[in-house]
């Protein structure tokens, strides 16, 4: 009966139960979408807002900027002036042969750009710095062996006592050997040329120094009123000397003790030797003449003291020589006490682990050249290794931890090879600095490792020290006295085709380098022992120490302005060599009009 009458009446109500459906259905077609427009609504007025509480930079804050712009574009100019008239001033752009040929001379008081080409008639388009007149074939000259070779030879006194690796500077300085016969050279390899020697001579500076300093006393000032002018005390980092003008007999002799301040055995010389050079009248006199006094005896110990025996023959102070007081005490150091005892490597453009990859720049006179993807063999290894020693940082025997990589094709050899073969050598170079990667080896005191890092630290190059890395050296040197000792040599450093050979060096040399003779046996007449000495005792405390780093080599400031009306023209001179006569003054740029 139910079911009939909803049959019956399904239709009404069905009817009745639409409009409620259809009401809550649009209840919640407007509830949804109006949740998502409101959450979008608030975004877009929190967006609003803030774009609104922000304040746009209008004109002049963009005037402000290019002010700030142009303040920073005059101190970099400024820095970049201090910087090359540091070098300037402190000698790094010194011309080498210009102390003995007066033309190189005037050619280093032009103060060229570098790079400045030499030519015979001036460009009145370019700028007068960007040129130079060749008049007295300054060129030629500067390749002269009376100048090239002499200035290099001079450059490796400079460090003396240290020794270079392989028997000479010619081993480890890079430097043409074979100039050929050319009549002068191209003013690119010219350039090239000079700027090696630059920055060589400027890297031996840091180790003098260190040398120097070393050698130095300093005077232990007395306690009031026991102040003796002839007996002081002074001292250094490694030695305590108590000296004082004494009598002998009837003489005047030196009377000193000697005490090691270090807790390590001490060496005091060649031959069992130490020298001293002592003055007994202010140094800053040109009278004033040091007077050597040597102390003889074994090895001291550490914290021990030596009272030297007196030998009147050495230690009596000449006649005529009226002590005034004891003003100054240095040290004369030789190969045992140096604390740079062996300069093994100086390589240019040698890049670092974390620059092996980076590609190098020429010099700005050198047309560019095509991106050539090309891999890089024979050249990695590492500072007093072989050249194909394990990369990586793998230690290798004899050698330095680490990876580096070299750029040229040699050290050593013809302008082509030596300058050209090497003219990729920067890894930046801009309007004002060229930096050049460089890496050092050295067999140094490990007492004066931090020295060595701060003298290079403080080059007018501006050295940046990018890596070091030092072990303690545990090679063999021939020592003085000691015949019975082993015979060492010192490795070869990396040559120009690989194989672990060091390359031929002036003498011809090749392969293993010859070992450093330490001098004599000799006692020094101080009647001691002439028993060998261990070689270790000679090598305790050395550590090799190898430093990679970028030198920055500013380029000139301001270039001399020219005047484009005028224009020197060359005025050809011939030389008779048989008859002695004055050479003209070389034609410098026509100067800047007043």
């Amino acid at each position: 009966m139910k079911t009939e009458l909803l049959k019956k009446h399904h239709f009404w109500i069905l009817f009745g139960a639409v409009p409620l459906l259809v009401g809550l259905l649009l209840i919640l077609l407007y509830a949804g979408p109006a949740d998502a427009i409101g959450e979008e609504s608030a975004k877009y007025k929190k967006r609003s807002d803030e774009t609104g509480a922000a304040n746009a930079k209008g004109v002049g804050m963009l005037a402000e900027l290019a002010k700030q712009k142009e303040t920073l574009e005059e101190r970099r100019g400024q820095l970049w002036g201090i910087n090359y008239d540091r070098q300037k001033k402190e000698g790094v752009f010194a011309w080498p042969g210009s102390g003995r040929d007066k033309y190189l001379k005037e050619l280093e008081k032009l103060d060229l750009r570098f790079g400045a080409k030499g030519v015979t008639t001036l460009d009145p388009a370019k700028e007068a710095d960007t040129q130079f007149l060749v008049i007295n074939d300054e060129m030629s000259k500067f390749t002269a062996t009376s100048n090239y070779n002499e200035a290099y030879k001079n450059l490796a006194t400079v460090v003396q006592p240290t020794q270079f690796a392989g028997g000479g500077w010619q081993a480890v300085l890079r430097h043409v050997t074979d100039w050929g016969n050319a009549a002068r050279p191209d003013s690119s390899l010219f350039w090239l040329a000079v700027e090696d020697f630059w920055i060589q001579r400027a890297l031996l500076k840091p180790i003098a120094e260190v040398n120097a300093n070393a050698a130095k006393f300093d005077l232990v000032p007395a306690a009031a009123g026991a102040e003796n002018p002839l007996k002081r005390k002074f001292q250094n980092r490694t030695w305590e000397i108590d000296i004082e003008v004494g009598t002998e007999g009837t003489n005047r002799v030196l009377k000193s003790k000697l005490k090691n301040k270090t807790d390590r055995l001490q060496m005091l010389g060649l031959n069992k030797t130490m020298r001293l050079n002592v003055w007994f009248d202010d140094p800053k006199l040109d009278r004033s003449k040091p007077f050597e006094y040597r102390i003889g005896g074994e090895l001291v110990k550490g914290s021990g003291e030596l009272v030297p025996k007196i030998v009147p023959e050495l230690h009596k102070i000449p006649a005529g020589l009226e002590p005034v007081a004891i003003y100054k005490i240095e040290q004369i150091l030789d190969e045992t006490t140096v604390p740079v005892r062996i300069i093994r490597r100086i390589e240019l453009g040698f890049r670092d682990s974390k620059r092996a990859t980076a590609e190098m720049k020429m010099p700005s006179f050198f047309p560019e050249e095509a991106v050539v993807e090309t891999t890089t063999t024979g050249n990695t290894g590492t500072i007093g290794s072989s050249e194909n020693g394990p990369p990586g940082g793998i230690p290798v025997p004899g050698g330095m931890y680490g990876s580096g990589v070299a750029t040229g094709t040699s050290n050593r050899g013809t302008p082509e090879q030596v300058l050209l073969g090497n003219k990729k050598r920067y890894t930046e170079r801009t309007e004002q600095v060229r930096r050049m990667p460089i890496g050092m080896d050295l067999v140094v005191d490990q007492a004066y490792v931090n020295d060595v890092l701060i003298a290079l630290g403080n080059s007018p190059l501006r050295i940046q020290i990018t890596q070091t890395q030092w072990q303690r050296f545990r090679e063999q040197l021939t020592v003085a006295g000691s015949p019975s000792a082993p015979g060492g040599t010192l490795p070869s450093a990396p040559g120009t085709g690989g194989g672990g050979g060091g390359d031929d060096d002036a003498t011809g040399s090749g392969g293993a380098r010859p070992p450093i003779n330490f001098g004599s046996g000799s006692s020094g007449g101080f009647g001691t022992s002439t028993s060998a000495l261990p070689t270790e005792q000679v090598t305790a405390g050395l550590v090799e120490l190898a430093v990679y780093g970028l030198v920055s080599v500013y380029e000139k400031t301001k270039p001399k302005p020219v005047d484009p009306t005028k224009s020197v023209e060359l005025k050809t001179e011939v030389p008779n060599p048989e008859a002695p006569s004055t050479p003209a003054a070389p034609i410098a740029p026509t100067p800047p009009p007043k």
